[in-house]
């Protein structure tokens, strides 16, 4: 929500900047994804990305803070993503 991120920058920019230009199955999977260090095509459609050369592409262009594979086969979410997606109130565990 918008009051989950206050007092850290990174979250309020995953919020106003990234969320919003997500959808929702895009979004899932950002959340899913912040369970593992790197992210490759394998382990997105294993979490459920039906296309996950797209996906990645799409969270990219959302500007999500991560290292990209140069072909676009995978991520590396910044360290400091994965807690602040915990602060996201979809997020699906405790």
């Amino acid at each position: 929500g918008q009051g989950s991120s206050h007092g850290d920058p990174l979250g309020a920019y995953l919020e106003r900047e990234v969320r919003p230009r997500l959808g929702s199955s895009g979004e899932d999977l950002l959340i899913a994804s912040s369970i593992f260090d790197e992210l490759d095509i394998g382990r997105a459609e294993a979490m459920g990305a039906t296309d996950a050369r797209s996906w990645f592409a799409e969270l990219r262009t959302a500007g999500g803070p991560a290292v990209w594979a140069p072909d676009g086969s995978g991520m590396r979410l910044h360290p400091a993503v994965r807690p602040a997606l915990f602060l996201w109130p979809k997020y699906p565990w405790p």
